[in-house]
């Protein structure tokens, strides 16, 4: 759960920087955040 946790913050993150709301942001966006996360 808390590797999902993480990647959910991440994509609020990633949409209050574009000024957008999540279900905004695209899917590749969202893979390549999840892809960025696995590899801390």
């Amino acid at each position: 759960m808390y590797p999902g946790i993480c990647v959910v913050i991440l994509y609020h993150l990633e949409a209050a920087i574009r000024g957008c709301e999540i279900k905004q942001l695209e899917d590749d966006c969202k893979a390549d955040l999840k892809a960025y996360f696995k590899q801390l």
